[in-house]
């Protein structure tokens, strides 16, 4: 059996190729990790700004609901100092009853900033309109991670507050 002991250069060529392959591997690779790490960024500034969503949705549901119930005390107290023939008209409770709960709303800061840490909430109060006994409140929340809103995180929104009469 013959052994060759002059390899002339082929572990040069052995070790030029390998680092070609791994040359041509390490790109996609390094592509595919930069890839799922940015996508893993952009899923948490999703979720973040959701969750900053549901905190303005909460606050002014819960600042809603306390407008209401300021709304309803001072409307009874106006009712208890009325003629009978005001008590009777229906139209002119409701439109007293929207006044009080603007003025109520009003007292909460209608277009408010909460800022947490880096995060801002924006909360505006779009409009509050009757129709039918009902009173709906409009309102928009902008959520954002930094110091500048953007418009396509904006979540609008409307409650509606049924009034009964009886």
């Amino acid at each position: 059996m013959r052994i060759f002991k002059n390899q002339r250069g082929y572990a040069l060529v052995i070790v030029l190729l390998t680092i070609t392959i791994i040359a041509l591997f390490i790109p996609p690779i390094m592509s595919n990790v930069m890839s799922s790490a940015l996508q893993f960024q952009r899923t948490g500034e999703k979720l973040q700004l959701t969750k900053l969503e549901e905190m303005g949705q909460f606050y002014f549901e819960s600042a809603l609901e306390g407008a209401t119930i300021g709304a309803k005390d001072s409307l009874t107290q106006w009712l208890d100092n009325q003629p009978d023939s005001i008590i009777d008209d229906n139209e002119a409770i409701v439109d007293k009853y929207k006044t009080e709960l603007e003025s109520e709303l009003n007292s909460f800061e209608p277009e408010l900033e909460i800022k947490l840490n880096d995060s801002r909430i924006k909360i505006i109060l779009d409009s509050i309109s009757v129709e039918n006994r009902t009173i709906s409140v409009s309102y928009t929340i902008t959520p954002s991670l930094d110091s500048q809103y953007d418009d396509s995180n904006s979540l609008t929104e409307e409650q509606t507050i049924g009034i009964e009469l009886d």
